[in-house]
């Protein structure tokens, strides 16, 4: 494990997990829903963080996961 990107994926979830929920929200039309989506993205996003090139395509990358 690397503590920095540990870190670094902490503060996005915190940065903006409420926009990526507005986001779910859109795609689902309800809201259990919306945070279901987002946290399983999420994980998704966790388990390949190390293979993104930059920090900066995070959410990118979140919200091509979520999108069915």
């Amino acid at each position: 494990m690397d503590p920095g990107l540990d870190a670094e994926f902490a503060a996005f979830v915190d940065g903006r997990f409420t926009a990526l929920q507005r986001f779910g929200y859109l795609l689902t039309g309800e809201w259990h829903l919306a945070e279901d989506l987002v946290q399983t993205s999420l994980t998704k996003v966790w388990f390949h963080r190390k293979t993104l090139r930059s920090p900066n395509a995070l959410e990118s990358y979140t919200r091509t996961v979520m999108i069915p």
